[in-house]
């Protein structure tokens, strides 16, 4: 034989050696006598061969002849183990066994049952005779057979296979226990594995919808942003829009309501609705700083201009505001005092716009300010090339700080290097003139005075009702107080009519004089018309725009740049401040035409727009919005502004501006215009409440105000202090009422006890004031306390002040094992807040009362 290398079964051509890759087994006979021969049998063998060595391979056996099939198809892999009683069925070999008669089968069945039928006589003797009767046709069939032999020794060998078989039953059944516990415990193994499967394929598919969005969101990043995409892919109901997506529909809106619409409900993109860009464009941030929703509307707006267009001045300036506490609450933050507002105007030097960029309260200009401001607005494409201001005292130390003197007039570009060149406001410099040949007069450089007389003779010299000179009077030459601020009547007293009349009548005594002063005059008036030239249309020389009479314009530049270099004012040895803006201005005029010349090939420039004229304008709208209340506070303000931005304000009141501008030519606010483009209609801008519209009564902060007596101070503050712990009692009494009770029920125990002083409440009660417990005002005494240490003398800075408050307060006193409610706390910091806010403008109005009154 294969001495076990092959399989033994006859018509087998299984090899152990060419078993490559494949479940292939090979099992040894089994020692079990009885199943051993069954095994030879099925092999079909007509040599013997040796049981210990030979083999049966796999392919011969069924599926159920193994005993860890369940396990097996658990775990995933073939059975391996066959059981004890495993025959051979498979793939066997033709047996002529297989063809023998239905009578050799029933004498097999008749053998079986006669060894049965002995079986039960050994072990049962006492059977009686009729058993033996009734098996006897069984019985005779098995005696003719010579294969029965019912010895001792067969009956024996029997005995002993009985035992075998049912020691192994027993130990059958503990291992069929073990397994079914095992089997038991595999189930819920698997159950476990099927759960985790499932988790592990949900989060496989979440990681590829996440992979699919994120390369979603990348194919599309430079159409539509990440909260775009999450809309479209519905992984939101609910759009939270941001500033640059808001600030990017607008611009959408601008360019084509059509387009809009029909993007937003026929193609259905991700886009804000119609009411949301309102709200938006209402509620504009107005921030304390740059403007960057401003700047998102003016690079809106800018995407159809021209670079030329786009060449921009910067105008700034400070407008006085009430210096007072406020309450922000959109920021949660207390504001003020403040006691002037700064804005910075950006205005097309070559187009009819204009634009406030900036807002700051007590912020002066300085470098760093001023180079962020146009590094902003060069990120939006639009170059400053200029800038201007007045003569004032922070104006010249921001000249100083960027060296801008009469000899180098201009700086850098942060971004680009060209040149910005600085302008003094000229209306401000006329009447800078006009106050210093009042007061002083002047004397030239080749000793010719210069003063106010031949003025007071020329008005004075008027005694008919019709005159040449109508328009002076005596308030031109006196110029008391705020009368000194007003440039219009600086302009008219330095005008072309006036330096006529004085040339053709010369006043007064000294015609020499007069005739000097007339040839100021009528210098003075020729370069304030070049540096205040608003239409191309202009018939005199000196009012057309620069450029367009080059020779002569230049001409009157340089005689008022020798002029002023070469004049002092009386008692002055230095060239004064009007001086020096003059001198500056009219070099950079020069600087500025030939270097646009040179760069965009212009042919003139509109001087009017390098003057301070917008900035004034938006000033006077500003003071007009609040009627009598000329200075806003500083919420009231930011109002104010977004008012006029939108195009909401009632325009000008004021029937006099520095010089006159038509109305065409005084420009659009930017934002407005881009508002009105996009037909977004129906804005309601909403006013900011007041602080003093508190929920207390409004004699409480009467109550809160120092006295000069200590005892009669402290009582105040008690009964103050009483005051708002009722108050607040009175808001959440139904939900703790241990806070305290009403005024009424204390009536009673007062009338018992006559000789006690009633409370403050109980004074000032008809009935309906609570009255604080005894707890709940040890209470207030002590978050009192807390409130005054954490604020000190005035409060805190930062935002989102009353929650800072209470959780100070809050903790405070949780160490000392106090236990108040969260919302009383809050309660008593926000109303705290008010009063104070209330208490420091009351102070500060008295200071300043005091002072008025001292001066």
């Amino acid at each position: 034989m294969s001495g076990g290398m092959m399989c033994s079964v006859a018509t087998c051509k299984s090899n152990r050696r060419k078993v490559t890759g494949e479940s292939l087994k090979f099992f040894s006979f089994p020692k079990n006598l009885v199943v051993q021969k069954q095994w030879v049998q099925k092999c079909y063998q007509r040599d013997k061969f040796d049981t210990k060595k030979e083999k049966i391979c796999s392919k011969h056996f069924q599926p159920s002849d193994y005993e860890d099939e369940v396990m097996a198809n658990i775990m995933g892999i073939p059975a391996k183990k066959l059981k004890i009683d495993a025959i051979p069925s498979l793939y066997l070999p033709f047996s002529r066994k297989e063809t023998i008669t239905e009578s050799s089968r029933k004498e097999r069945a008749a053998r079986r049952e006669g060894k049965d039928i002995v079986q039960a006589l050994i072990q049962e003797p006492s059977l009686e005779v009729t058993a033996a009767i009734e098996v006897s046709p069984i019985v005779e069939p098995i005696e003719q057979s010579p294969s029965i032999n019912i010895s001792g020794t067969v009956l024996d060998s029997r005995d002993n296979e009985i035992n075998i078989l049912k020691s192994q039953v027993v130990k059958l059944e503990e291992e069929n226990k073990a397994l079914t516990g095992k089997l038991k415990l595999f189930q819920e193994s698997e159950q476990k594995l099927k759960q985790k499967i499932a988790a592990m394929e949900m989060q496989l598919k979440e990681l590829g919808g996440l992979k699919f969005e994120k390369r979603v969101k990348e194919c599309f990043k430079d159409v539509l942003t990440s909260n775009q995409v999450d809309i479209a892919l519905k992984k939101k109901s609910k759009a939270r829009w941001t500033q640059e997506e808001l600030s990017m529909a607008f611009t959408l809106r601008y360019f084509s309501k059509r387009a809009y619409i029909y993007l937003r409900q026929t193609l259905h993109y991700p886009l804000p609705a119609i009411s949301t860009l309102q709200q938006w464009a209402a509620n504009i941030n107005l921030k304390n700083g740059i403007l960057d929703d401003v700047l998102r509307i003016m690079d809106t707006a800018g995407q159809i201009k021209t670079p030329l267009k786009r060449i921009t001045v910067l105008s700034y300036d400070e407008v006085k505001i009430s210096s007072q506490y406020e309450y922000d609450q959109k920021e949660e933050e207390v504001i003020g005092p403040f006691s002037y507002m700064q804005v910075v105007m950006a205005r097309g030097l070559f187009d009819n716009w204009k634009q406030p960029v900036y807002i700051g309260f007590d912020q002066k200009m300085t470098k760093q300010l001023l180079h962020n401001i146009i590094t902003h607005l060069h990120t939006i494409k639009y170059e400053v090339i200029a800038c201007v201001s007045d003569c004032g005292g922070g104006n010249q130390g921001l000249w100083k700080e960027l060296n801008i003197t009469t000899s180098n007039t201009s700086i850098a570009h942060p971004v680009t290097g060209n040149s910005v060149y600085f302008f003094a406001d000229a209306p401000h410099l006329m009447k800078l003139l006009r106050n210093w040949l009042i007061d002083t007069g002047f004397v030239t450089s080749d000793g010719v005075s210069i003063n106010k007389c031949p003025f007071v003779a020329l008005i004075e010299s008027r005694v008919s009702e019709i005159s040449s000179c109508h328009r002076l009077t005596t308030q031109h030459v006196k110029c008391e107080k705020a009368q000194r601020q007003n440039v219009r009547r600086a302009c008219q007293l330095l005008s072309h009519t006036t330096a006529t009349a004085l040339k053709r009548y010369r006043p007064g005594n000294d015609t020499i004089l007069a005739q000097n002063v007339g040839n100021f005059t009528e210098l003075v008036n020729n370069w304030f018309d070049v540096l205040n030239s608003y239409t191309s249309t202009a018939s005199l020389p000196t009012k057309k725009p620069y450029g367009l009479e080059l020779e002569m314009q230049h001409k009157c530049l340089n005689e008022m740049e020798e002029t002023i270099e070469g004049m002092r004012c009386v008692g002055k040895n230095a060239l004064q401040v009007f001086q020096r803006g003059i001198l500056i201005t009219s070099k950079s005029l020069q600087c500025l035409f030939t270097d646009l010349k040179e760069r965009h090939g212009i042919s003139y420039l509109l001087t009017h727009r390098l003057n301070q004229d917008c900035l004034e304008n938006f000033f006077s709208q500003l003071r007009t919005k609040g009627g009598l209340h000329d200075h806003p506070s500083p919420l009231n303000a930011i109002y104010r502004v977004r008012m006029i931005l939108l195009g909401k304000n009632p325009g000008m009141v004021q029937t006099h501006s520095n010089v006159e501008i038509p109305k065409e030519m005084d420009g659009e606010y930017l934002m407005a215009a881009a508002v009105k483009q996009a037909q977004l209609k129906n804005l309601v801008v909403t006013e900011p409440s007041s602080t003093e519209e508190t929920e207390l009564n409004e004699s409480f902060s009467s109550e809160s105000t120092a006295s000069d007596a200590p005892l009669r101070k402290s009582w105040v503050e008690d009964d103050g202090t009483q005051y708002l712990a009722g108050f607040i009692a009175k808001k959440f009494i139904h939900k703790y009422p241990y806070l305290g009770g009403h005024s009424y029920k204390d009536e009673e125990a007062l009338n018992l006890h006559s000789y006690a002083m009633p409370s403050w409440v109980q004074s000032l009660s008809f009935g309906g004031l609570i009255q604080p417990s005894a707890e709940w005002m040890r209470q207030m005494q002590v978050m009192e306390t807390y409130f005054i240490k954490f604020h000190k003398d005035n409060f805190s800075p930062g935002k989102i002040i009353i929650k800072r408050t209470t959780n100070y307060i809050i903790k405070k006193l949780q160490k000392k094992k106090i236990d108040v409610p969260y919302e009383l706390v809050k309660s008593f910091s926000k109303q705290r807040i008010f009063i104070r806010i209330k208490y420091l403008n009351l102070k500060r109005e008295c200071t300043d009362r005091k002072r008025s009154s001292e001066g």
